[in-house]
């Protein structure tokens, strides 16, 4: 019995051995893959976060510069306006004479 018991143990142990060696691999190639997959999905997530952002930017300042064209034009219609009824020696609005 004691000499199946050890061959038994031997072959046992040959099979672990050769399983441990092969689960080790698995496991490097595992974590190697895992880390460029996680890398890769980490950049791709700061390129699309980056250009969303500027995007967000390009809007912002549109839309800042569309209202400031907006409030000067405003602004130099009014100056227009205000400049041409205050000119000295016309009137805006001319009365009619009622003839006598």
């Amino acid at each position: 019995m004691a000499v199946t018991s050890a061959i038994s143990d031997l072959v046992d142990f040959v099979y672990q051995s050769i399983e441990s060696f092969f689960n080790g691999i698995y496991n490097i190639i595992h974590g190697i893959l895992s880390t460029i997959t996680g890398l890769l999905s980490g950049l791709l997530h700061t390129v699309g976060n980056t250009i969303s952002g500027v995007g967000s930017v390009i809007n912002s300042i549109t839309a800042f510069v569309a209202g400031n064209i907006v409030l000067i034009a405003v602004g130099a219609v009014l100056a227009f306006l205000y400049l041409r009824s205050t000119k000295t020696g016309q009137r805006t609005v001319q009365q009619a004479k009622a003839k006598q």
